[in-house]
């Protein structure tokens, strides 16, 4: 097996999106002006710091190049794709069955004999199995080692986690359970802005105030730690009140159809324009800093170089690509939730979400182009026909066609 060649910027076999940004994109697109400034501290050519080093990718031998790719893919390309199929159908699409049409008789003779002659080998090949599922286990265990590595990071969903305090604090020894909806601070970051909206706004000490149109005015968070402790403030409105309840009953349930509210910068949130400052919440690049660069950067950013046994160093990887900030958004829901990895949470489904981020609308919006390797099929783009986001663009579209069509015939 020969080596394969070095990621620049993205390892060979494992093809990049197409979406893949570009730094001249970024720059021409205000909504993405925080990754710009996070692709910014990914330049390489940077000195490398004085941290234990990896080994880059040219060094390592065949086998842990491959694997090394393995632990590329969830991140890079689909968290929730197997990735023993992608292996098994891959290779044939990109590089086809063996055509004969135009070879003389005796190449056809001399192709089919070497088919007959690699039979013996398959039969006693064993070793691409193993392969495979040590590529397949690869690409697990990195996923997981991200969950795990952010399971702790609530602190990542407030505006300014040098000021802002997660009340009431959760100790790294405490399991998940108190998080999510359970936790009276981190349900306004887990719940859409509709549900949000209607409970008192959070005042934060870094004086980044929410300014939503909230039904109650009092900035208190109600004590309801307990089943039936809610006590809601008395000028709560009903719909606040039946909120609390059924989350305190645990029968609330979430969609994907509504993004997290940590999606959001805070303050910002517009029900008449929900794609305004949508992810460009301070979370996400937080979360691209602590998979790709480090938890060290997540907050204070890079101070002077990027770490050399860091993702991006290892993987080549110096540009943001939708697919990276779908995964970024994925982790940082579950991250505050109250369960681990996996593919749903009740109703809500998380490979939805992926693809509502990275195609279903960010593709067509920011990039112009719908056609990337995880584009969805005609049934995925008509489950998304009662996405709010996609409704009210549509909407904004047809009454934009209205009016030219009037200024037109007229």
């Amino acid at each position: 097996m020969s080596e394969m060649s070095p990621p620049n910027p993205v390892p060979a076999v494992v093809s990049a999106p197409a979406s893949t940004v570009t730094t001249s994109s970024l720059l021409s697109t205000p909504l993405k002006r925080k990754y710009d400034e996070l692709e910014q501290e990914l330049v390489p050519g940077k000195k490398a710091s004085k941290c234990k080093k990896k080994s880059t990718f040219t060094s390592m031998t065949p086998i842990e190049q491959l694997l090394s790719l393995a632990h590329f893919f969830p991140r890079y390309v689909h968290p929730f794709m197997e990735l023993g199929d992608v292996l098994l159908y891959g290779p044939e699409k990109h590089w086809g069955a063996a055509s004969t049409s135009d070879l003389p008789a005796a190449k056809i003779k001399r192709q089919k004999s070497h088919v007959e002659s690699s039979t013996p080998m398959q039969t006693k090949d064993q070793g691409s199995d193993q392969l495979v599922q040590q590529m397949c286990t690869a690409a697990t265990n990195s996923r997981t080692l991200d969950t795990n590595g952010l399971k702790h990071e609530l602190t990542y969903v407030l505006p300014n986690p040098h000021k802002d305090i997660l009340k009431p604090p959760i100790p790294k020894e405490e399991s998940k359970s108190e998080g999510g909806l359970v936790h009276p601070m981190l349900r306004q970051f887990i719940l859409g802005w509709n549900d949000r909206a209607l409970l008192p706004p959070l005042v934060f000490k870094s004086s980044r105030i929410v300014t939503v149109a909230a039904t109650a005015s009092a900035a208190t968070i109600p004590d309801d730690s307990a089943p039936g402790a809610a006590t809601p403030p008395s000028d709560t409105s009903p719909e606040a009140v039946a909120l609390l309840k059924s989350i305190v009953a645990g029968t609330h349930e979430m969609s994907e159809q509504d993004y997290p509210s940590f999606f959001y910068e805070e303050g910002s949130y517009d029900a008449d324009d929900l794609e305004k400052d949508l992810l460009r919440g301070d979370a996400l690049p937080r979360i691209l800093q602590h998979i790709w660069v480090g938890p060290k950067s997540a907050i204070n950013g890079l101070r002077n170089s990027i770490p050399s046994g860091c993702n991006a160093k290892l993987h080549g990887v110096f540009k943001i690509s939708p697919e990276m900030i779908g995964y970024a958004g994925v982790q940082g829901r579950t991250t505050i939730s109250t369960k681990d990895w996996r593919a749903r949470d009740g109703k809500f489904h998380y490979e939805k979400l992926f693809q509502k981020i990275t195609l279903a609308w960010f593709q067509e919006e920011v990039f112009g182009t719908n056609t990337g390797p995880n584009a969805p099929s005609d049934a995925e783009e008509e489950s998304e026909a009662a996405d709010p986001v996609l409704l009210q663009r549509a909407a904004r579209r047809a009454a934009s066609e209205a009016t030219s069509s009037t200024a037109s015939s007229a």
